[in-house]
């Protein structure tokens, strides 16, 4: 937290270096994504502060970010009920428990701004749940720019040796040379999690029952178990535009742009409890190097083709256990724009000596814009080398050993979206020899075919006093002998908007909801830090609800909600994840304010 407010106090001091730019400049605030092949993507509404989410502290329950299964806890680990396939553009290092709340290096944003902008959110409940968040970002010169991202999530369970202290920590900066033919972009990511782990409720009957008085009194499977998950990720991105004037570079023939990347990341899950004599443990570490040439700019988008390879050299260690993979990828993608149709075809595949040679992701999208209207296909099929927890690990009462297998897959996918109002998405999955560890007895199979037809629905549109957000998904699994997904989820947000005290005080007063069918969830394992397979009890067919105040004073947005406000009128089903029920009343307040310079 000291650096965090360390770093902001020199942006200030900095800030002068801009002054001049500031003073005759409209505001300009860009924010960027830096995409695979080489470039910058301009995300819209990154500096956006919507009073209608601003309850929404845990970023699990955000919209547009998923459905999360989770423990008891906010902030705790969780894993994604939507079912994807993964590109093997990057490979897995540890099972991502975290998929909500941290930082990665393909999400992280780049900035250019023409004044300082900020923002600090706070919010706090009266289970002992306390969130902070900061975000700050300028330009230190007209073409250098730094920004810095600190969140901290301190939780205390509902039950007993239940906590949650997350830390995540992103700093950026962002150079463009005066005749912008050079660019640079590096990124720090620094993201740690300590959870204390309890391993549930020794029995899901105790607490639908309820036979205690007090959560903090029921029995437990672990009295002493904790892990710690942390990741540190260094990245530096550099461009050279061999194009000297735009008229070159506009021509699809051009000399093109020169990319490096070059990325370390290191991870490591610690686990321990009271019957381990000593912590076990599961490293990475990768280096990579990604080089590519495109011809693509921001005047020549007919036909853009991107040329590059990718060395990563890769390790990882356990007990006893510290293999080294060297893996060369050549990748290829292809892009033609006409005014409203769009087609892009791209490939990477892996070599290597050793468990990843072989693998390789294929794909094809075609797009078509009239007006507000949007429609896109994308097919693409792969095969992929599994996360290494799957086949090698060595700890002091669980080992595997088992070849690396891989996992195929394909997919279809077709969408439509209306502006920002609705978007429909329809997909289609299949994968084979997929990992399935099962919670009976934490051996690990692999499956047979299996097929997902899956739908999704997001829809945003304000009325007058009225404001309404939706998010609906439906999956179909074919065979669910080595899958479970809940066959339909939903998120549903009705607000009224209304104005106090002349129009100075914007507010708008409403209810979240919460929903997915009953289905057999997976069991949380903490010994590994995964999500297993049941087929025993079926948990789900509840639905949660918040109620909310948000409103607006000047440019800082406060909220006061009521989480889960029957919590055991009606019974004690409240449990998305075995052994971990959801927590029940609460009640939480907060702020976002936003500051610009």
């Amino acid at each position: 937290m000291f650096l965090a407010f360390a770093a902001i106090t020199l942006c200030f001091d900095l800030a002068n270096a801009q002054s001049y730019q500031a003073d005759s400049t409209n505001d300009k605030t860009d924010a960027f994504l830096l995409s695979p092949h080489g470039g910058f993507v301009l995300v819209e509404g990154a500096f956006d502060n919507p009073l209608s989410s601003v309850h929404r502290t845990d970023k699990a329950e955000q919209f547009g970010n998923a459905f999360f299964q989770r423990l008891s806890t906010p902030s705790s680990a969780s894993q994604n009920l939507i079912f994807d396939c993964n590109s093997t553009t990057s490979h897995h290092f540890l099972p991502d428990l975290f998929a909500a709340y941290t930082y990665l290096p393909q999400n992280v944003l780049y900035f250019q701004t023409s004044k300082p902008h900020s923002n600090l959110k706070y919010s706090s409940s009266i289970n002992s749940s306390q969130y902070f968040s900061v975000f700050h970002t300028q330009n230190l010169t007209r073409n250098w720019n730094i920004g810095l991202r600190y969140d901290v999530n301190y939780l205390d369970g509902t039950f007993a040796k239940s906590a949650v202290m997350n830390q995540f920590f992103n700093l950026t900066t962002n150079y463009i040379s005066k005749n912008g033919r050079y660019r640079l972009a590096g990124a720090f990511i620094r993201n740690r999690a300590y959870v204390l782990e309890n391993g549930g409720l020794l029995s899901d009957s105790l607490f639908q029952n309820q036979l205690f008085s007090k959560p903090e009194t029921y029995p437990t499977n672990l009295s002493e178990g904790y892990s710690k998950y942390k990741t540190a990720d260094f990245s530096l991105y550099q461009s050279f535009d061999f194009n000297r004037n735009k008229e070159t570079a506009s021509k699809i023939f051009n000399p093109g742009r020169l990319c490096l990347q070059t990325n370390f990341m290191c991870s490591a899950r610690i686990y321990k409890d009271e019957y381990l004599t000593e912590a076990d443990s599961l490293a990475t570490r990768s280096l990579q190097n990604n080089l590519f040439w495109t011809n693509g700019s921001e005047t020549n988008k007919r036909l853009i083709v991107s040329l590059g390879a990718k060395h990563e050299l890769l390790m990882f260690s356990d007990k006893s256990n510290s293999p080294v993979f060297n893996i060369l990828s050549p990748t290829a993608k292809v892009v033609f724009n006409l005014k409203m149709f769009s087609f892009s075809a791209e490939g990477t595949r892996s070599l290597s000596s050793e468990s990843y040679n072989g693998d390789y992701d294929l794909r094809a999208s075609a797009s078509m814009s009239v007006k507000n209207s949007h429609i896109s296909i994308v097919a693409g099929s792969g095969k992929q080398t599994n996360q290494y927890i799957y086949s090698h690990y060595e700890g002091e009462n669980l080992s595997y050993n088992l070849p690396q297998e891989k996992t195929d897959y394909s997919f279809l996918k077709a969408s439509y979206w209306f502006a920002d109002i609705f978007a429909c998405n329809l997909n289609y999955f299949q994968t084979n020899n997929r990992p399935v560890v099962r919670s009976s007895d934490m051996t690990i199979v692999y499956s047979d075919i299996i097929n997902i037809i899956q739908a999704r629905l997001l829809a945003k549109k304000e009325w007058q006093h009225f404001g309404l957000q939706t998010d609906c998904v439906l999956q179909h699994i074919d065979d669910e002998t080595y899958l479970h997904l809940p066959l339909f989820m939903a998120k549903q947000s009705i607000y009224f908007k209304f104005n106090l005290f002349g129009g100075k005080l914007e507010t708008n007063t409403g209810i979240d909801l919460r929903y997915n069918t009953s289905y057999y969830a997976d069991k949380y394992l903490p010994e590994v830090g995964l999500f297993a397979f049941q087929s025993e009890n079926k948990y789900g067919n509840y639905p949660y609800c918040d109620l909310f105040v948000n409103a607006r004073i000047d440019k800082c947005n406060v909220f006061l909600a009521l989480s889960h406000p029957y919590a055991g009128l009606f019974g004690y089903n409240y449990i998305s994840t075995p052994l971990y029920p959801e927590e029940g009343l609460s009640l939480r307040w907060g702020l976002s304010w936003n500051f610009v310079n």
